[in-house]
């Protein structure tokens, strides 16, 4: 973890954009495919 950011949290790799995930209790699929897309994982 980078930073929290209001309702997000930043992580940041170096050489890489930074990706922010909502901190709520359920993250739809969608919006999980965005951060793992994000954060080259997917």
């Amino acid at each position: 973890m980078d930073r929290d950011d209001g309702n997000h949290t930043v992580y940041e790799k170096k050489g890489m954009c930074p990706v922010q995930v909502p901190r709520h209790r359920e993250v739809n699929e969608n919006t999980a495919n965005a951060i793992l897309k994000a954060a080259g994982l997917k």
